[in-house]
């Protein structure tokens, strides 16, 4: 990150579900800016934080889905009623609402980084 003044920030939203999760997800986030700042060096420092942000949420959104659908699988009906009831609630909030933000922020994003990628390696491939 450009400095420890957006470890708040990314602490505050990242989905840190487990214990340590929050931390785990700040150095995820970093490990990916780190890496698309060397692939496309010429990319605005904003635009590349961004990126690995929601790169990093959406991983997380992924592994919580996973996470669901196990738990989903293991239900017994009608016992678990309730439970799959709270389970469609989560479903709809990472699947509809959060992911939905973070693809929609990638399509925005995403042209300029491959814009600036090419300049880097100058349109040699």
């Amino acid at each position: 990150m450009k400095s420890n003044r957006d470890l708040p920030r990314l602490l505050k939203r990242a989905p840190g579900r487990k214990s340590g999760g929050a931390l785990k997800h700040v150095r995820l986030v970093e490990k990916i800016q780190k890496q698309l700042e060397k692939a496309s060096p010429h990319s605005a420092k904003q635009t590349i934080g961004n990126l690995a942000i929601d790169i990093g949420d959406l991983t997380s959104v992924g592994k919580a889905h996973s996470d669901h659908v196990d738990q989903l699988l293991a239900m017994s009906f009608p016992r678990d009623l309730a439970a799959f009831r709270k389970l469609l609630a989560q479903f709809e909030v990472n699947l509809l609402f959060e992911n939905q933000w973070h693809l929609s922020s990638l399509k925005r994003l995403l042209p300029q980084l491959v814009k600036d990628a090419y300049r880097s390696s100058n349109g040699s491939e």
